[in-house]
């Protein structure tokens, strides 16, 4: 092995050090709580804002989300197929049984054969919302309602959901709006917790969504 082959494996390698120390800084030193769960929604990571949001100490790492953040452990024990990549907005709880409203950002994936979701919380201003209207039958949904809901919760734009089902952005505008109509919403956050609250059983999530029901 030549000089020359030597020094560039040790700047690749002190190149993913500095990589790897710098997003563990960005992580830790984030204003947003930051999580990462297993298949069954306990918190295998998380960063100092996540400890404060939820008021626990010394940190939330090993419990169960959904004593604190209901519809994310939902989401993280329907991890076995469905794809999750966009936002919502949710109600949460702090160890003292406070309440508040939460954005949350969230992507679910496969890490060594095993599902993993990580999960992005910040606190809104806004007092914790209602729980959304039930939802409606699935049969209500058109076909075309039920292609677009699967695609929001897959985080599409409205310009790819209308690229991949092959019709326009207009049409995809209105259906979107009566989905609103039908699910209780008024945004697209809404409109995602409004799917995911809706079917009561955390296994149920997603399986409408493998069979084209969602």
């Amino acid at each position: 092995m030549t000089k020359d082959h030597m020094r560039q494996i040790e700047e690749r390698d002190r190149f993913v050090r500095e990589s790897e120390e710098q997003l563990r800084i960005l992580i830790e030193t984030s204003s947003a709580a930051i999580l990462t769960l297993d298949g069954t929604g306990k918190v295998l990571q998380a960063n100092a804002a996540a400890n404060k949001l939820l008021a626990v100490e010394p940190s939330v790492i090993g419990v169960d989300i959904s004593g604190y953040l209901p519809t994310v452990g939902r989401i993280a024990a329907s991890n076995n197929g469905a794809v999750f990549r966009t936002m919502m907005e949710c109600d949460g709880r702090r160890s003292s049984g406070e309440p508040f409203a939460a954005n949350v950002c969230f992507s679910n994936y496969q890490f060594l054969g095993e599902p993993r979701l990580t999960a992005i919380v910040t606190e809104t201003e806004e007092a914790p919302s209602a729980a959304p209207a039930p939802l409606r039958p699935l049969t209500t949904l058109s076909a075309l309602e039920q292609d677009v809901l699967k695609a929001i919760l897959e985080g599409k734009t409205n310009k790819e959901i209308a690229a991949s089902l092959q019709i326009s952005e207009s049409s995809v505008k209105n259906t979107i709006q009566r989905l609103f109509a039908k699910m209780g919403s008024r945004t697209r956050s809404q409109l995602v917790r409004a799917a995911i609250e809706g079917f009561g059983s955390n296994r149920k999530i997603a399986a409408p969504m493998q069979r084209g029901i969602l």
